[in-house]
């Protein structure tokens, strides 16, 4: 079951979550790229930690039906506000719902499971979650998450231009770290790609191909470098995020996987 921490957190910032995730906008395309190639019309995806609804609008305005679920009832309000506004009701169903109650969800009844931006790193331990996820969803049924990396390129070089060195050589060791959201500590849990897959998805699933994003592409936007040059460094996150140890070095790690028949 999900700490009551994690959903006055996220019930405390619903209202500017959006807002909040706009410089990551680049990355959640790239997530947008994967679900386009993955998902065709007519499928069933559940969206695990859905935030606002962004990617199940996304999915939707494509013609998959998706089950939407979040533990904040402020962010499934907005969810709900949102596919509404879009005329999407009958695509789309959001629902307060704990990651830890995914057993009162039907067997076998998606063809796609996903979950972005760190839902699932409020979780102790990913043990739980795979066996639902592979019970929810079909033989070949995709499972797709987005979790947030023990640690980043991006923040290893900050803290050492500011000669924090000890911090920096600790920086990857430290499996839980404590996040601030909308002014409450939140604890976060870091596996390793590999890690995660072994431990908790082998069973279960064939891994389909593991990637890091944010490891060239600072992880917000930088002063006087403009966009362009962002977006080159992006590029290039592409061509090198699945190659070791480059999947290490972001600041997100995608596992995308499949369902064993």
């Amino acid at each position: 079951m999900c700490d009551g921490a994690v959903s006055a957190a996220y019930d405390a910032i619903a209202r500017e979550y959006d807002r909040h995730l706009e410089d990551d906008a680049w990355m959640r395309r790239i997530l947008w790229g994967r679900y386009g190639q993955v998902f065709r019309p007519g499928h069933h995806v559940l969206d695990v930690g859905c935030g606002t609804g962004t990617d199940a609008l996304f999915l939707a305005r494509r013609g998959v039906r998706v089950s939407a679920i979040d533990v904040s009832a402020a962010m499934v309000a907005q969810a709900r506000a949102k596919v509404a506004g879009h005329g999407l009701a009958d695509m789309v169903q959001v629902a307060v719902l704990d990651i830890g109650e995914l057993a009162s969800l039907p067997a076998a009844g998606f063809d796609g499971v996903i979950s972005s931006f760190a839902a699932l790193n409020t979780l102790p331990t990913l043990t739980q979650f795979a066996a639902d996820a592979a019970r929810l969803l079909r033989p070949q049924g995709r499972l797709i998450v987005h979790l947030l990396n023990r640690s980043s390129l991006w923040e290893w070089a900050g803290l050492v231009a500011h000669g924090r060195w000890a911090e920096a050589r600790r920086l990857g060791g430290r499996r839980e770290r404590v996040f601030a959201v909308g002014g409450h500590p939140v604890r976060h849990y870091l596996p390793r790609a590999n890690e995660a897959y072994v431990r908790y998805f082998s069973p279960y699933f064939r891994l389909c191909r593991a990637f890091g994003l944010g490891i060239t592409r600072p992880p917000h936007p930088i002063r006087h470098v403009p966009e362009a040059a962002l977006a080159a460094l992006g590029l290039l996150d592409v061509l090198i995020g699945q190659r070791h140890p480059f999947i290490d070095w972001g600041h997100f790690v995608v596992l995308e996987m499949e369902r064993g028949g």
